[in-house]
């Protein structure tokens, strides 16, 4: 019998991923989506497949080569998963093509929301802001945590991940106000 999670583990190993987008934070968005699938309910195994999948097209999003890499990359695993026999290939499709939307009617993609949402909080998430090409200053990325990433924890999907964003955004929160009053100190 085939360990499809072993197949997709080789099959990401030959992926050309994002500087943002890499195997490590497929690995914590995975992670994430694991804890919050085992407090929530649903598939497990829809779940992890999903997360393991969901970026593998945002390199090519990123150089301009396709539009949506949540659509393409829901397209490229169902192929993938469908060559392995997977039966819920579809299903793991949906998840991805749906990571990008704030919410769905299927609990798995909404955990996939969230666990992918969650890799932008903490310390990790606020590396990988900072290590985003497409702001080019301290002002621009100040400006984008106020806007989208300090909500993040009200818009959450499940309880599960709503908690552990709400003791993540501590470290965003911490670092806002500690550079605002740098900045403010450096322009007296």
């Amino acid at each position: 019998m085939v360990n499809i999670e072993e197949k997709i583990f080789e099959f990401l190993n030959t992926i050309d991923f994002d500087i943002t987008h890499d195997l490590g934070h497929i690995i914590r968005v995975t992670y994430n989506a694991r804890i919050i699938c085992e407090k929530e309910g649903g598939n497990l195994e829809i779940v992890t497949f999903a997360a393991l999948l969901h970026d593998i097209a945002k390199k090519d999003e990123v150089d301009g080569k396709i539009k949506d890499h949540a659509l393409e990359g829901a397209q490229r695993a169902e192929e993938f998963l469908n060559k392995l026999n997977y039966k819920n290939a579809s299903d793991v499709a949906f998840c991805i093509a749906s990571h990008k939307l704030r919410k769905t009617n299927i609990l798995e993609a909404n955990i996939l929301i969230d666990a992918d949402k969650l890799d932008l909080l903490g310390y990790t998430g606020l590396s990988r802001i900072l290590m985003n090409k497409k702001r080019k200053s301290i002002e621009e990325n100040i400006e984008y945590i106020e806007k989208k990433i300090l909500k993040i924890p009200q818009n959450m999907n499940t309880e599960t991940a709503k908690n552990i964003a709400l003791k993540k955004i501590k470290v965003i929160e911490d670092f806002l106000n500690n550079i605002k009053i740098e900045i403010k100190n450096t322009y007296r």
